[in-house]
């Protein structure tokens, strides 16, 4: 019960999540549940962070690995994960992972914008790396977006990019 103690917990939680952790489509990733307010994230995270305000009353936070995409309730409706995490898609597929990999182990994907949705596997899409020998079946996956299922489809903040 004493801060340290608290603060000594919160930053063993901050490190571990952030390497690993179970990716659950549509629901979130360990213990960061989609669906949450911003300050139950921002309780877990070390000082590492930046929050992006955005003019709708929406935002994202960032940290080192990962992205929170917060709705204009400031309910998060994403998580980004990439290089540097561990986790993995049904124990299966993670970043580095190709959609070669994707394709052996979780069933067929289908291309929409910029990103890889899986056939079978709701609330999850995946973003590959930039490589000058682009391969769509061997470029390697850098990020995997958990998202609420429920949501409009102009909610999901799918590119890193829109938000720096």
């Amino acid at each position: 019960g004493t801060p340290e103690r608290a603060k000594k917990l919160r930053d063993e939680l901050t490190e571990n999540y952030f390497l690993d952790g179970k990716i659950m489509p549509g629901e979130g990733i360990d213990k960061f549940k989609l669906g949450v307010h911003v300050k139950n994230i921002i309780q877990w995270l070390n000082d590492e962070y930046v929050i992006q305000e955005r003019d709708d009353g929406s935002c994202v936070i960032t940290i080192e690995n990962a992205m929170f995409c917060f709705d204009e309730q400031r309910l998060l409706f994403q998580i980004g994960v990439t290089k540097g995490y561990s986790g993995k898609i049904d124990g299966r597929i993670g970043i580095g992972d190709t959609l070669s990999d994707v394709k052996k182990e979780l069933g067929t994907f289908y291309e929409e914008g910029d990103d890889y949705l899986i056939t079978n596997v709701k609330g999850v899409a995946l973003e590959l790396s930039d490589d000058d020998d682009w391969n769509e079946l061997m470029t390697p996956i850098e990020w995997i977006y958990v998202y609420r299922l429920w949501i409009m489809e102009n909610q999901r903040c799918l590119s890193l990019a829109q938000y720096c």
